[in-house]
């Protein structure tokens, strides 16, 4: 038989509560540092007294009125005093090294306070100048909703914006081998590639190719979507357009991924990024009670987002499947550059973070009570959470599980547009990523025996069977 050995107390005393603090950050005065270290552990060792008594009993008396007899009855119930929430001696001491590191570099924390408040104001100041220069240059060719439908009410004003959106550097280039010499037809809205020799419009390997809803319905409805912040609903795409149920769950899906798809924004490098992640979660409010599921079980089945928000910069949010640390690898090591400082907190999962080979890797103990450490806290993706969780409640009801990332790309594109760019760069941006986010095309073996036919000379044959290839 093995005996229980008892557990070995942990005394923390000052001079080693002293010796983490000055590590961390060195400490100016140590005989300040020293007189502080003392009255913490004398608070820590009224704690660990304080949670080694037991909870006392209370009585409480209420006076009720009998249903049998009609006369007052007083009744006596016992209940059990709560304890609070009880930390080990191990915790206490970080607590009291957190506390210690905080009196000592008081200052310190200040002025980074201070200097990210002046840096936020410069950003927000640059952002307005910059808007005002691109007015005064280049005026806007409409300002509302009202005008741009006016606006783009011909399908030639649309066609000639979505070319516009294909281009790269002022060039338009094939849509099937990415070549950038084309011949544009004089009778009809098609381009021919002088490489490959097929012909292209300007809605190929968009989800416009092949719709049967016309352009400027769908222009409509993108313009209706950057404006509003609570975001189209299907009934209100039902009843102003007269679509069925299917098309408008449909169309909305198509336009959330491409539209507003958020590899249009990047994180810069040599920044300061905060990271967090919240968990959506369905109530069991509204389910009978043969089918609630209970907290764990809700919290199990319910969806991931992972959010990085730039001090002064773009917000990303990107659902993961669980909190474990390979999705989060994944997702961060594509959007976050290696040069960025970042701030998380003490969850396992952001453990890859110090091999990986970031700049700087600072961490806030929530479970200890700390949210901000001078200028190293993650209330940025915080505060993202808080008004994504009141965009979800408010407008989006009953959100199927395989829409959440549309969802998510639509919020973060009003986020990330709504003050640095008007309402022309905001939908000249959806249409770029209509234009970039390409479908793939599959092209059948009988079209391509005929297009090999009608090429001339052996050498374009094999350029054509090149760019067969690179598409397939």
């Amino acid at each position: 038989m093995t005996q229980n050995k008892k557990p070995r107390k942990i005394k923390a005393k000052p001079s080693e509560m002293l010796g983490i603090a000055m590590a961390k950050k060195k400490a100016i005065d140590e005989k300040k540092a020293l007189k502080a270290a003392k009255e913490l552990q004398e608070k820590i060792n009224a704690q660990i007294k304080a949670d080694k008594k037991p909870a006392k009993e209370t009585t409480e008396k209420k006076v009720r009125i009998s249903g049998k007899t009609g006369k007052k009855v007083t009744v006596t119930t016992k209940h059990k005093a709560k304890k609070g929430k009880t930390r080990t001696a191990y915790q206490l001491k970080k607590i009291a090294a957190m506390q210690l590191d905080k009196e000592v570099n008081k200052e310190k924390y200040a002025k980074e306070r201070e200097e990210q408040a002046l840096e936020r104001k410069a950003y927000e100041q640059k952002l307005q100048a910059d808007k005002k220069e691109r007015i005064a240059k280049n005026p806007p060719k409409y300002n509302t909703t009202q005008q741009a439908v006016k606006y783009f009410s011909k399908e030639d004003k649309c066609n000639a914006a979505l070319e516009e959106a294909h281009k790269v550097d002022g060039v338009l280039h094939c849509a099937y081998c990415n070549h950038d010499k084309v011949y544009r037809y004089k009778t009809r809205p098609k381009f021919k590639c002088a490489k490959c020799r097929r012909q292209f419009s300007v809605t190929t390997n968009t989800f416009l190719s092949k719709s049967k809803i016309d352009i400027e319905t769908v222009f409509e409805v993108v313009m209706r979507e950057t404006t509003n912040s609570t975001k189209y609903k299907v009934s209100q795409l039902r009843q102003d357009f007269g679509f069925s149920h299917k098309t408008a769950v449909n169309l909305l899906y198509k336009i959330r991924s491409t539209a507003f798809n958020q590899n249009l924004f990047k994180i810069e490098e040599n920044s300061r990024v905060s990271m967090d992640t919240t968990a959506i979660i369905g109530s069991d409010v509204n389910r009978h009670d043969q089918n609630k599921l209970g907290k764990k079980k809700t919290y199990e089945l319910s969806a991931q987002a992972l959010t990085m928000k730039q001090e002064n910069g773009k917000t990303l949010i990107k659902m993961i499947p669980n909190l474990k640390t390979a999705s989060k690898r994944k997702v961060v090591l594509e959007f976050v550059p290696l040069s960025c400082s970042l701030t998380t907190d003490e969850h396992r999962g952001f453990n890859f973070i110090a091999k990986a080979g970031y700049k700087e890797w600072s961490k806030v103990n929530h479970n200890l009570g700390e949210n901000a450490r001078g200028r190293t806290s993650s209330n940025g993706a915080e505060s993202v959470h808080a008004s994504l969780k009141t965009a979800l409640k408010a407008h989006f009801n009953s959100i199927n599980r395989k829409y959440l990332q549309q969802f998510m790309n639509a919020i973060v594109f009003y986020k990330n547009t709504i003050d640095e760019l008007t309402y022309e760069e905001r939908f000249n941006l959806c249409l770029k990523g209509i234009a970039k986010t390409k479908k793939p095309i599959k092209i059948k073996p009988s079209e391509q025996k005929l297009l090999f036919m009608s090429s001339n000379n052996v050498a374009g044959i094999k350029h054509y069977q090149q760019g067969l290839k690179k598409v397939a």
